[in-house]
């Protein structure tokens, strides 16, 4: 790739609506209207057609086997044919990035709601105009063309997708581009599937600790709950709540109209089990009433109190370097004696492992729709508890594959912000291909 933009050699393109971008003189400005054909046939009585669903980020995916249950209509006589290399998306959501190119199915059919296109030039690489269709630049167009005084059902039609007018460069340039970025988004799948690996990996690890030990030959058999024993090293001890907490904190009910927010605020959706998730972080105003006290610390134990059947108990250990952080009165925090558990990455890896969440689900009490596991509860129920020095060895392996864990999801953010940053220049030419 090389800078390519050199002031003598570009042209303006006006897509619609006075939306300009600048694009190297030699690319072509193309007319939808003029690359591509509305389908329009209909499915009428074919039998057992194969039903297609549009998604963001999944493209076309069969709608019976992704949604696990029928969300399509029952009368499908009006279902619009998709063939493959058609491309649909749907009107009211274009904007979101609902658009879609067919490729791993021969056919199918699409709810007669979507809108589906062929491209009738062959200069035009499908995959480049999918990119094109989904990149930041073009979503931003959609919702300016969207009609409709709802902002949620704006609609992009036919009759106004027809006037818009999109950046081509020549079709080895496309292809060029088009393998830079399947690349990138191959090595993201791989990064993925390292991450998914280790992870798959770190829990097997943690039931076999929960279940046998480390390095254990002496098993005995204890009763457990659901009127079953469990199989533990010899020298383990089987505690309760109440032995292994010194104290506990509720967090605060914060008042959510102050202003000059500044302070990230740690709720039951930001708490994983064993880890924390910031992506949509909240903020509360430094000014409210006795927020000090409820600072988050280094090597604070957090437990959300209340969620549905399967995610309340959900724990984690506060190592994050944030300056300011509070949590909300969804979670408690805990601190253990530390002469019995010196490190309290070792209860949430016990919370967190089958055995401990099958507990925290036999505590947890049922509303509708909610549960929650009080203090009376979390102090009544049994913990797996080895020797201090036991506990920060089996920490210490979890805590390294932790790490590597870590390290794949920063190269595969590092990938995500390259391709991000790379699409729109690329599919502008502000950056260009060797050809």
């Amino acid at each position: 790739m090389m800078p390519n933009f050199d002031t003598d050699e570009i042209q303006e393109i006006n897509y619609i609506f006075r939306i300009k971008d600048k694009i190297p003189k030699q690319w072509s400005i193309k007319k939808f209207d003029n690359f591509a054909n509305e389908r329009k046939e209909i499915l009428q009585d074919k039998k057992n057609p194969l039903i297609l669903s549009i998604t963001k980020h999944d493209g076309f995916v069969e709608s019976l086997e992704y949604f696990k249950k029928q969300v399509f209509s029952k009368n499908q006589s009006k279902y619009k044919l998709v063939q493959k290399g058609d491309f649909a998306y749907s009107p009211i959501h274009i904007d979101e990035g609902s658009v879609a190119l067919l490729e791993k199915y021969e056919e199918g059919y699409v709810s007669p709601l979507y809108t589906i296109f062929q491209v009738i030039d062959s200069e035009i690489n499908k995959k480049f105009l999918h990119y094109l269709m989904k990149s930041q630049r073009f979503l931003y167009i959609f919702s300016a063309m969207g009609e409709g005084t709802l902002e949620r059902r704006r609609s992009v039609k036919v009759k106004d997708m027809k006037k818009l007018f999109f950046p081509f460069p020549s079709k080895i340039e496309q292809d060029r581009i088009v393998s830079l970025l399947e690349n990138l988004e191959l090595n993201i799948l791989n990064s993925t599937d390292i991450i998914q690996h280790r992870l798959d990996y770190k829990n097997g690890i943690r039931e076999e600790i929960f279940s046998k030990g480390l390095n254990h030959k002496k098993p005995k058999k204890i009763d457990w709950y659901f009127n079953k024993q469990l199989s533990i090293p010899s020298d383990w001890d089987v505690l309760s709540g109440e032995e292994i907490i010194r104290d506990t904190q509720l967090g605060l009910n914060p008042d959510n109209n102050l202003e000059s927010k500044d302070i990230a605020l740690i709720k039951m959706g930001n708490l994983t089990f064993g880890n924390f998730d910031l992506d949509n972080i909240e903020c509360i105003s430094k000014n409210q009433d006795d927020l000090e006290s409820y600072m988050l610390k280094n090597n604070d134990f957090l437990f959300n109190t209340r969620n549905s059947e399967y995610l309340v108990g959900k724990s984690a250990v506060w190592k994050l370097n944030l300056e300011k952080a509070v949590f909300n009165n969804n979670l408690m925090r805990i601190w253990f004696h530390e002469n019995i558990i010196p490190n309290p990455e070792f209860v949430s890896n016990y919370l967190s492992s089958h055995v401990g969440r099958r507990v925290l689900r036999r505590f947890s009490e049922k509303t509708v729709g909610v549960a929650a596991i009080y203090l009376h509860s979390l102090k009544e129920m049994k913990f797996l508890v080895p020797k201090p020095e036991e506990q920060k060895y089996i920490i210490s392996i979890l805590l390294n594959i932790d790490a590597l864990i870590e390290k794949e999801k920063i190269h595969k953010l590092n990938l995500e912000r390259l391709k991000k940053g790379l699409i729109q220049k690329l599919l502008t030419g502000q950056i260009r291909v060797q050809v």
